[in-house]
């Protein structure tokens, strides 16, 4: 879990962990210790939610799951039913996002978490927006997903556990923007 103040560089960890932005000095270590310019795994191998939602507005809830496992190469129609009733979906599933509230949107977005394993998380405040059933839902896949063995990286202002996880607290650090 990795938490600071707002400009402390949070967001921008987990951007480059994912390969969003070039690493412009200095390297990074992954898995096996060794250095690379390259910090991010390879893209099959982790679920990257940012700040945007990445939804078409247009899109039901369902296309644009449908989106996100055709996407990600994986796609298995016969999941959606349990995603859809795990994250309380299945009555909007078939409106378009663009009249869904922020809470339902993040749900949504959140949703391809359970429609497509995948080894690490990357979350970029991945409560936000939620209500206490949201996160609940959030925690307990938070859960099973280190149970698996899966590695979670997570950036959050709010109480949020990552088991056996440990805190880069980054509230000492400066607040000027990062670039």
């Amino acid at each position: 879990m990795i938490r600071g103040a707002n400009g402390a560089g949070k967001s921008t960890l987990l951007r480059l962990v994912a390969g969003l932005i070039r690493l412009s000095g200095g390297h990074f270590q992954w898995r096996d210790g060794a250095n690379t310019n390259r910090p991010s795994p390879e893209p099959d191998q982790f679920h990257y939610v940012g700040h945007q939602e990445g939804l078409k507005p247009a899109f039901s809830v369902r296309q644009n799951l449908d989106f996100w496992t055709q996407f990600m190469g994986r796609p298995d129609r016969s999941r959606y039913g349990d995603v859809l009733d795990k994250w309380h979906l299945r009555s909007i599933a078939d409106i378009p996002t663009q009249f869904l509230s922020a809470g339902q949107r993040k749900r949504t977005t959140l949703a391809r978490l359970s429609l497509v394993d995948r080894p690490i998380w990357l979350l970029d405040e991945p409560t936000v927006s939620l209500d206490a059933a949201g996160r609940a839902i959030l925690q307990n896949l938070m859960t099973a997903q280190a149970a698996r063995g899966g590695l979670i990286i997570v950036t959050t202002h709010d109480e949020i556990t990552v088991p056996d996880g440990e805190v880069l607290d980054l509230s000492d650090a400066s607040t000027e923007p990062v670039s």
